[in-house]
C-alpha cells in the first residue's frame, strides 16, 4: 500500500546525503566534544562498552572512540547510506556499525542487538532522537533502557524544534498554525520528560541549551535548511496532499531567516558573509 504524503518517515526526514551531510555538521561535533567533556567529569571509569544511537558518518563515533576510555563502541543508525559511509570513513578494530532504527518494537530488533540486552555501560545520542517518529519516542527511550546494564549512564543531545511563526503578527500566526502548529519548548520538554520517566533510570535530567552557530559559507547553511521536513509531522490533517512540498519550500524559505538571527529579521547572512545560525537542544542525563 502507498504510503500517504503527509506521513513522516524518519528514514528519509533528514533529506541530506551522506557526503553533504559529513561536510556540514561541525555544530554536531562541538555539542558531541562539550557532553564528552561533561561525561569525564561525571564519570572517572572505563565505558567497557558504548551504544552511539544515531551515528550518522561517524565523525562523533569517531570522537567517542578517541576521547572516552573504553573497550568498544557498536554504532547505529537507521539510514543504510550513512551506515554504508561510516564503514568506509571509520575504520578502528573497536568500532561496529549496524543499521537499526532504535524506535521499532524489540522483537524487530537485529538479532546482533537483541543480543546486547542490558549489556552497555553507555548508551550516547547525539542530535538524533528528535527525528524519530512522535509516537515512537517512548518506545525508543524504553529500547534504550533496556540496552543499559544496571548502573550504566545515558547521554542524549536532541534538538528543539523551532516555531517559525514565532516572531509573527499574532493574526497572521494565528492563520498560519491551521496549517501548521508546533509544540512550544515547554511543551516539547515535557513530551521528553514523558517519555524518559518511570522506565528504569535515576537521577534523570532534562534541561533545554540555546546553542548558536557560524557557517563560514552560507551555501552550507542553505544545504541544512532542508531539514524542514522535520515540520511535516505537524501539518494539519486537513492538508491536501499535493499542498505538501509548497509548503515546505515556504517553510524553508522562513527557516533560513528565523534561526539565522537571534530575533528572526529577514535575512539569511550576517557580517562579513556568515551565516550565525542559532538553535537550541534538550540535554537528557540518567543512569540506570
Amino acid at each position: 500500500m502507498q504510503k500517504s504524503s503527509l506521513e513522516f518517515h524518519p528514514a528519509a526526514a533528514m533529506n541530506l546525503i551522506a557526503e553533504d551531510y559529513n561536510g556540514i555538521n561541525g555544530q554536531q561535533e562541538r555539542d558531541a566534544e562539550e557532553t564528552i567533556a561533561r561525561i569525564l567529569e561525571d564519570s572517572k571509569e572505563k565505558f567497557e562498552f558504548i551504544l552511539d544511537v544515531g551515528c550518522g558518518t561517524g565523525n562523533v563515533t569517531k570522537l567517542l572512540s578517541q576521547k572516552l576510555p573504553h573497550d568498544k563502541i557498536l554504532a547505529i543508525d537507521i539510514d543504510p547510506d550513512m551506515i554504508a559511509y561510516s564503514r568506509k570513513s571509520v575504520s578502528t578494530p573497536d568500532i561496529e556499525f549496524l543499521e537499526q532504527d532504535i524506535s521499532l518494537p524489540w522483537e524487530q530488533f537485529h538479532p546482533k542487538l537483541q543480543s546486547l540486552e542490558g549489556q552497555f555501560s553507555l548508551v550516547w545520542s547525539n542530535r538524533v532522537l528528535h527525528w524519530v517518529a512522535d509516537d515512537h519516542r517512548s518506545r525508543a527511550a524504553q529500547n534504550i533502557v533496556r540496552l543499559l546494564k544496571p548502573g550504566g549512564l545515558l547521554y542524549v543531545n536532541t534538538t528543539f524544534i523551532f516555531d517559525l511563526y514565532e516572531h509573527l503578527p499574532l493574526e497572521e500566526k494565528q492563520e498560519k498554525e491551521k496549517i501548521l502548529k508546533v509544540p512550544s519548548l515547554q511543551q516539547q520538554q515535557n513530551d521528553w520528560q514523558g517519555c524518559f520517566d518511570n522506565i528504569g533510570l535515576t537521577n534523570l535530567n532534562i534541561k533545554f541549551v540555546g546553542r548558536e552557530w557560524i557557517f563560514e559559507n552560507p551555501e552550507d547553511f542553505w544545504k541544512l535548511t532542508k531539514v524542514v521536513t522535520i515540520y511535516k509531522r505537524y501539518l494539519s490533517k486537513g492538508v491536501a496532499p499535493e499542498m505538501v512540498d509548497e509548503i515546505l519550500g515556504n517553510l524553508r524559505e522562513l527557516f533560513a531567516r528565523v534561526v539565522a538571527t537571534p530575533f528572526g529579521q529577514p535575512t539569511v547572512q550576517c557580517s562579513e558573509n556568515l551565516t550565525d545560525w542559532h538553535y537550541g537542544q534538550f540535554r537528557i542525563t540518567g543512569k540506570k
